[in-house]
């Protein structure tokens, strides 16, 4: 069973997973600069701070959640329906317990994460 989890980790977080997530942060970095208004006058962010500090935090709060659900969506997408090895995995262990690994490490990659 240790092996299953240990084949699903390393096929769901491969070279192509963590050069996406890389891709990922550095997009959500520029968005977070650009969120923070750096362009404008310091005179007209301090006179209105509080309504930009609001803006911030709630435009943040909503780009990580679709990067979340986006981020989440590709890594089921790229567990159950672009796989390649489960039918070579069939021959020896049962359905389910493949399925059970694969959900157990997708949950357990996306605490990490």
């Amino acid at each position: 069973m240790i092996n299953l989890f240990k084949l699903h980790f390393n096929y769901l977080y491969s070279w192509k997973i963590i050069y996406i997530s890389l891709v990922l942060v550095i997009i959500s970095v520029l968005s977070f600069l650009l969120f923070s208004k750096f362009n404008l006058d310091y005179e007209l962010l301090s006179f209105n701070a509080s309504y930009y500090n609001e803006e911030y935090y709630f435009e943040s709060i909503n780009y990580f959640k679709i990067v979340i659900v986006l981020y989440n969506m590709f890594l089921v997408i790229n567990g159950f329906a672009l796989n390649k090895y489960d039918a070579f995995l069939l021959i020896r262990r049962t359905r389910k317990q493949i399925i059970s690994t694969k959900v157990l490490t997708l949950l357990f990659g996306n605490m990490v994460i």
